[in-house]
């Protein structure tokens, strides 16, 4: 699933808040050790961090292919 904050939305912390709700959910509703994954454009990768997303690499790699 894709989650976007419009560009004349972004700046308004709304990503966070959408980062802290889907984080309390995992933490409620997740066993523990589970893998979440996910792929960040620049300069969203900054947001995740701060909610302990971290690079997988050199360990996996992420890709995509285009049809």
């Amino acid at each position: 699933m894709d989650i976007v904050v419009k560009p004349n939305y972004q700046g308004q912390e709304l990503g966070k808040m959408v980062m802290k709700e889907l984080i309390t959910y995992l933490d409620q509703n997740t066993y523990a050790g589970s893998y979440l994954s996910l792929i960040a454009d620049d300069p969203a990768n900054k947001l995740y961090e701060q909610f302990g997303f971290r690079y997988t690499y050199p360990r996996s790699h992420g890709m995509f292919s285009m049809y």
